[in-house]
């Protein structure tokens, strides 16, 4: 069994609980909600749905008896891929873009914290771990990456409920 897979799965279910409120703001608000807020929902849920098949991948392979270099290496490049996912995906869409253009032009500071202080701390320990420095580390790096994007979801979570819904951004 894997440490600190009752911290994992912890993690999954707080990650799963935002998704369930992103949800429920959407259904709530219903035909109100704007493009702007739709794009903080969809992030929320995508984000949270994120954490919580990161946050399950490590004890899903403990399962098997991976040996552990091999379990975090494999669990860091799918949470990575993913994460990539959950960026490029909505860029696809043309309306979305649009909003996440506006919402980088009108609220710089917060973007590039966004990217500085949430985005690149979240990546940075997933590649650490796919090249194969600090292998003792391994698992703290990887819970490192799960707790910032839970703070992410979260953040998003916390703009979603305290923006008005009239507002722009």
């Amino acid at each position: 069994m894997l440490e600190g897979s009752h911290l994992f799965v912890g993690l999954a279910q707080i990650a799963a609980v935002l998704v369930g409120f992103a949800a429920l703001i959407g259904v709530l608000r219903g035909d109100r909600v704007g493009l702007n807020e739709l794009a903080r929902i969809q992030g929320v849920a995508a984000i949270g749905l994120l954490v919580v098949v990161a946050a399950l991948i490590p004890v899903g392979l403990a399962g098997y008896r991976v040996a552990p270099e091999t379990l975090w290496r494999v669990s860091s490049v799918v949470f990575l891929g993913l994460n990539w996912l959950t960026i490029v995906f909505p860029i696809r869409n043309r309306a979305r873009r649009a909003v996440l253009v506006a919402q980088g032009q009108q609220r710089p500071l917060l973007t590039t914290f966004f990217w500085l202080c949430v985005e690149i701390p979240i990546q940075v320990p997933l590649v650490i771990v796919l090249v194969g420095a600090y292998p003792a580390r391994f698992s703290a790096l990887y819970t490192t990456s799960l707790g910032i994007n839970l703070f992410e979801a979260a953040f998003l979570l916390a703009r979603l409920v305290y923006v008005q819904p009239d507002q722009d951004l």
